[in-house]
């Protein structure tokens, strides 16, 4: 027996069991038989033939080359614990806090800001704006700042936005200085 009950309260209808189950589709409920499975099969098997993919025996290897966090990364190392900054962020090396190419063993992994807040008296950090980041403004008004940070006895690292950037130009820049 098919009932429709109307609920005043609400929006909604409620329909019997037997009400929703004739409401199906009859996609839904239609069973295949082998000979439509077997028919699908073969006409997807028609269209993957056709793709022009082929199966390879044995094993496949791909070969993807990822960048290594690691082996494009130095670790900055002081006395509360060790973080992970750019190459090339260094641009002189003081007295607290140490640059290195491996981890520490024993010492403690510390996000950026964790790390800056505990060894506050031993880095600086030299600002660049986005246009010197990108390359479209000089870095030369840089240099200066650079060549004091250098007699400091800090630890000076590039930064945008408070974050450690690496500047290659920077580098060249400083090699073609000498």
């Amino acid at each position: 027996m098919n009932t429709v009950t109307l609920i005043p309260q609400g929006k909604f209808l409620a329909f019997s069991f037997l009400a929703s189950a004739s409401l199906m589709s009859a996609e839904i409920t239609k069973a295949a038989t082998g000979a439509e499975i077997e028919a699908q099969r073969r006409q997807l098997q028609s269209v993957y033939e056709d793709s022009g993919a082929a199966q390879v025996e044995g094993e496949v290897k791909i070969d993807v080359k990822k960048p290594s966090l690691l082996a494009s990364s130095e670790f900055l190392v002081g006395p509360h614990g060790f973080t992970l900054v750019p190459k090339g962020a260094v641009i002189a090396t003081g007295r607290a806090v140490a640059v290195e190419s491996v981890a520490p063993k024993g010492a403690k992994l510390l996000n950026w800001s964790d790390f800056l807040q505990r060894h506050r008296g031993g880095l600086r950090l030299l600002p660049v704006t986005d246009n010197q980041w990108t390359g479209k403004e000089s870095l030369d008004p840089l240099l200066t700042r650079i060549e004091a940070a250098e007699k400091s006895g800090y630890t000076t690292l590039t930064s945008l936005n408070g974050e450690p950037v690496s500047l290659p130009k920077i580098q060249k820049l400083l090699e073609s200085k000498e």
